[in-house]
């Protein structure tokens, strides 16, 4: 992996942060838009590396980064 830019930070005040790949979740784009609130289908999209979720915190710092 190479980093994309220099890391940032930011704040929200959103429970979850959600982090995926586009491609890696294209199946999920007519699915109901609360997909990811059944375990199920949270677990099994994040045992697959498709998705990350990160629990609530008031602030994050973060790297963006590429693979190639």
């Amino acid at each position: 992996m190479n980093v994309a830019s220099s890391p940032f930070q930011f704040t929200t005040d959103t429970a979850t942060l959600c982090i995926f790949d586009t491609e890696a979740l294209k199946h999920r784009l007519d699915d109901e838009p609360d997909w990811w609130s059944i375990e199920e289908d949270e677990l099994g999209e994040l045992n697959q590396g498709n998705v990350a979720f990160l629990i609530y915190s008031p602030f994050f710092n973060t790297e963006q980064r590429r693979q190639q």
